[in-house]
């Protein structure tokens, strides 16, 4: 009976070795016949983007056949050529697109230089004034760079624009799109005779959040039994003093957890939000689903876009880690990231 067993080395963008292992196997060799082919399987969690190697290493055939017969094979100058190349790309997480206007407020008529980043490569790109929700009549339609990035300038003649946002496609998404980036256009009609125009501002703010703490013990479960790891997320206060239409999103993505008998799936962790808007504040915010939240990330909170937005909300969660049943006894440790945009 024949038994493989031994080793791939990775290289490149991540290190290590993966065990592979070969299924038990009796097949007929004749006298001075040649040994019987075989191979072997194992599997590995990519943990970091990029291209990783594989290369042969130790391997080792078992026989068993009235005695016990071990033929080791050894790489004698490792590394062994490289077998094999995977490439890793970035697990898709939140909309990354972003705007910037080189000004806030311009006369009607005036252009506002709109900056974006992060769209899809050569994508057709839609510029648009905003009044609250709805779009006016100041647009401009072009591609994105083999970057994904653009510059443009928009010409703003409608007095109700208050914000301008861009899109990929003919219609706004949210998944596809970035802003609204608040945009202020000045009055300038003639002011009657024997009068006084007098102008007051507010300073808009920034977009903001802390926590109160960076450390969640979960509860402890016992080896034989798992079950859930319990515990609540240190609260989060996210501060919207913009005073502009966007709303905003606060997401998270979590890492796998390690530890001394290697690891639980970032998949493993869940949470249930809550959300609670201070009073008085423009904008009310929404909790995002219960469920897993794992490396591709899970919404935390958020708040809608509209005609003026902000104000101050606290963010929790009950968060809770399924530990299977006979994982190791020891501590393990994943790394929680929130992202505020």
């Amino acid at each position: 009976i024949m038994t493989p067993s031994g080793k791939v080395a990775l290289g490149g963008a991540q290190a290590g070795g993966v065990t592979v292992i070969g299924p038990k196997k009796n097949p007929p060799v004749p006298g001075k016949g040649a040994f019987p082919p075989f191979s072997m399987t194992g599997t590995f969690t990519v943990t970091a983007p990029g291209s990783i190697t594989l290369s042969p290493g130790d391997y080792n055939i078992h026989t068993s056949y009235i005695m016990e017969l071990d033929t080791p094979c050894t790489v004698i100058t490792p590394p062994a050529p490289v077998s094999e190349t995977i490439t890793a790309t970035d697990v898709p997480g939140a909309n990354e697109r972003a705007i910037q206007l080189a000004t806030a407020s311009g006369k009607p008529g005036d252009r506002v230089t709109v900056t974006g980043a992060k769209f899809t490569p050569l994508a057709d790109i839609t510029v648009v004034g905003r009044a609250g929700a709805a779009e006016t009549a100041d647009r401009m339609t072009f591609k994105a760079t083999a970057t994904g990035g653009f510059t443009a300038s928009l010409a703003v003649n409608d007095k109700a624009t208050t914000g301008i946002v861009a899109y990929e496609g003919s219609a706004w998404s949210a998944e596809k799109g970035a802003g609204p980036a608040a945009y202020t256009v000045i009055d300038d009609t003639p002011l009657p005779g024997n009068s006084q125009k007098l102008n007051a501002s507010v300073a808009a703010g920034t977009l903001s959040m802390s926590q109160a703490g960076d450390t969640v013990d979960l509860s402890a479960v016992d080896f034989g039994k798992g079950g859930a790891a319990t515990g609540d997320l240190r609260t989060v206060t996210v501060k919207d003093f913009r005073g502009g239409p966007a709303g905003w999103s606060l997401t998270g993505k979590v890492t796998d957890f390690t530890g001394p008998g290697g690891t639980i799936g970032a998949d493993k962790l869940g949470w249930t939000p809550a959300c609670t808007t201070k009073q008085g504040s423009p904008s009310t915010c929404a909790a995002g689903s219960a469920g897993p939240v794992g490396s591709a990330g899970a919404t935390l909170a958020s708040t809608p876009n509209g005609a003026l937005t902000g104000g101050e909300f606290t963010v929790d969660a009950k968060v809770s880690l399924d530990v299977p049943a006979f994982t190791a006894p020891g501590a393990y440790s994943g790394v929680l990231t929130l992202t505020l945009t």
